[in-house]
């Protein structure tokens, strides 16, 4: 089924056979039991019994009712990260998906899943609004859950710092064009590793120059291999997207008149001759100098 019922109510929609067991309050982590008052539905937590229920728009809403608080360990100066990014795969994946892509789906990452993921797993979208992959997923025989924190067209109403999923659930977690908006990653990162399961893929975008958006951080190529380090994922390929040009060129912030000329620019540094780019070091330099967007494809160790 493409698209949850007309009533969008959690309780009459199919997948609730196989979503109701891998739900999980995400105030504690405790699973959760289904109560009615008035008539209305809702849902409980076995443990601090808190309680969610759909929004205004009838999406059920999971979201921590109060601020939250997380407690981290982490590790510095123990990883020498140039080495480490100097043995991780640069450049995209074959294309083997030939299937439709609606906008802003990437015919990469729906790749790797369709090579990547046994048949029927779990594919759950962390900030995917209203479910951009939703279709080719399901058109591969997946199951699919689309979690974004205030968006109407999601599945669930969910904060990255805290998915209301139990451990081990997911085959795969997609975060593409999200961490930038996370106001925290570190424990962002760490959630989306605790849901997927061991030897599951977690991919997505970075971007390094969203200035005029809701961003709290832009990482480059080494911060992003920080954070997926100290969330206990393995950083498998890296490729650039856009060029931060390019990527400016597109931003909302920048007056209509003044983006094609920056797109202009982003195509002009890519030149052969010698642009600032090339003069950087001497010679051709790495694309993630100038990178504006970037994807990953990183697993949890099995």
């Amino acid at each position: 089924m493409s698209r949850p019922p007309a009533t969008r109510s959690i309780f009459a929609d199919p997948r609730w056979e196989w979503l109701s067991p891998i739900l999980a309050c995400p105030v504690c982590q405790q699973g959760l039991r289904v109560e009615s008052e008035a008539g209305a539905s809702f849902l409980v937590c076995r443990g601090c019994e808190a309680r969610f229920r759909p929004s205004a728009g009838d999406v059920m809403d999971l979201r921590c009712g109060a601020a939250k608080t997380h407690t981290l360990s982490v590790t510095t100066g123990a990883a020498a990260y140039g080495p480490l990014l100097d043995h991780v795969r640069k450049g995209p994946p074959p294309i083997t998906y030939v299937g439709p892509l609606p906008e802003r789906a990437t015919g990469e990452f729906m790749s790797v899943i369709k090579d990547g993921v046994a048949s029927g797993g779990l594919i759950v979208e962390v900030g995917g609004g209203g479910g951009r992959y939703r279709e080719p997923v399901l058109g591969l025989g997946f199951r699919f859950l689309t979690t974004d924190y205030e968006s109407a067209g999601a599945d669930l109403l969910a904060d990255a710092h805290a998915l209301p999923f139990k451990a081990a659930s997911a085959d795969a977690v997609l975060m593409q064009s999200v961490s930038q908006a996370l106001e925290n990653p570190f424990v962002a990162f760490r959630e989306v590793a605790r849901v997927a399961k061991p030897g599951g893929l977690v991919l997505g975008t970075v971007d390094c120059c969203a200035v005029f958006a809701s961003s709290f951080y832009n990482m480059t190529p080494w911060g992003l291999l920080s954070v997926l380090q100290s969330s206990g994922l393995s950083l498998e390929r890296l490729w650039t997207t856009k060029d931060a040009l390019e990527f400016c060129g597109t931003n909302p912030g920048y007056p209509r008149l003044v983006k094609p000329i920056l797109r202009g620019l982003s195509r002009f540094s890519r030149m052969r001759i010698l642009t600032p780019r090339n003069l950087l070091k001497g010679g051709p330099a790495d694309s993630f100098v100038t990178a504006g967007s970037i994807a990953f494809i990183s697993r949890k160790p099995a």
